[in-house]
Order: structure tokens, then C-alpha cells, then sequence
């Protein structure tokens, strides 16, 4: 047993004790990132969006895995057992400092997202141009409703008593749907609009 009083460590200190501090943990190496298990599609493309940017191996594999994660969350659930059953989504956080290509690896790796969403918006064109005629019809439709409310000295009324207003604002056109899968430098605010009406 090793005496750690102070009168024998101030006496081990005296005689030429050498004080030789061990860290508490060991400094290990991470092991490198298994994309080896990946799909032979997702393996190919890390591998080469790694090569070409020249950028840790496992920063490209988590923008690929989000971007997989992305695509399919909606169409694909995972069962973990009988009873866990969830969406494929997946949240990923990457810390660099910058000028790592965080930006330039997430760009090539969501490019078909993007690309896909830019078909979307394409398809939906006719039914904005629709939803915008449609709106303009409808806000002409609410000044002339208006225009005869003021002149007829019309009366507001609650409760059984018709009301032109609200069935005209119950007959407003609601913009169509677009598909969108990505967002970005959104405010906590507009994000919470986009996804709760978007």
C-alpha cells in the first residue's frame, strides 16, 4: 500500500521523488469510417466527390447519407423490431472550420435534389399562372363587393344573418402545392410557415 500522507509525500519530494503524471485517458486514433458497408452506388460516389474536393472521407459520407435520407424519408420507413417503426430520417451535424468545402461537397451531393426540385417548380408553372389569375379575379371580385357594401350603407351583422365578406374570404384560392425537400438560411419563423402551409 502507498502512504499518501502529506508528511510522506513532503518526505518523497525531499529525497529526489520524480513526480512522472500518466493522462487519464488514453489519445486513440478514430478508426476509419466504414465506407466499406455502403451500397456499392453510394460507396462509388463518396469515394469520388472525396477524391476530387479532397475532403475527409467522412464529411462526404454524412452529406451522402442526408442526401439519401432526404429522398426517401417520405416513401420508406425503417423497422428497427415488430414494435419500433420510424421514418428513414436521418439528422446529421457537420462541424468544420471553414473553407473545409462543407458548401462545395453538400453541392454536389444534393445536386439531384435540387435538380429535382427544379423540374417540380417547372411542371407547376401552368398552376401558378392559374392560382395567380385566379387570385387577381378573386381580390377584384372583394373590392367591387366592398364598393357596394359603402354605397348600399350595408350593415354588418353577426350570427344568422348573411354576410358576403366571409363567404367571399371562404372562396379565396389557395396557392398550389410545390414540392420542396430542401430549405435553407430560413428564420426559425419562416420555416415554421414553409412546413406548416408549405
Amino acid at each position: 500500500m502507498v502512504d499518501l500522507s502529506p508528511a510522506a509525500l513532503d518526505a518523497a519530494m525531499t529525497t529526489g521523488f520524480k513526480w512522472n503524471p500518466h493522462p487519464l485517458r488514453r489519445y486513440e486514433r478514430p478508426e476509419p469510417y466504414p465506407v466499406h458497408c455502403f451500397p456499392p452506388i453510394i460507396r462509388d460516389a463518396v469515394d469520388e466527390v472525396s477524391e476530387y474536393v479532397k475532403a475527409p472521407v467522412a464529411m462526404v459520407a454524412g452529406c451522402a447519407l442526408s442526401a439519401v435520407s432526404a429522398s426517401i424519408q417520405s416513401r420508406f420507413s425503417v423497422a428497427r423490431d415488430s414494435a419500433l417503426i420510424g421514418p428513414a430520417s436521418l439528422y446529421v451535424l457537420t462541424v468544420a472550420d471553414s473553407g473545409e468545402r462543407k458548401s462545395t461537397i453538400d453541392k454536389m451531393m444534393m445536386l439531384p435534389i435540387r435538380e429535382w426540385e427544379a423540374e417540380q417548380a417547372k411542371a407547376a408553372e401552368p398552376l401558378l399562372a392559374e392560382y395567380r389569375a385566379n387570385l387577381e379575379q378573386w381580390e377584384i371580385a372583394g373590392s367591387q363587393l366592398k364598393s357596394e357594401m359603402r354605397k348600399s350603407a350595408y350593415e354588418f351583422h353577426t350570427g344568422d344573418q348573411f354576410n358576403p365578406l366571409v363567404s367571399h374570404e371562404l372562396a379565396k384560392p389557395k396557392p398550389p402545392r410545390i414540392p420542396r425537400m430542401l430549405r435553407g438560411d430560413d428564420t426559425p419563423e419562416a420555416l415554421a410557415v414553409a412546413l406548416a402551409e408549405y
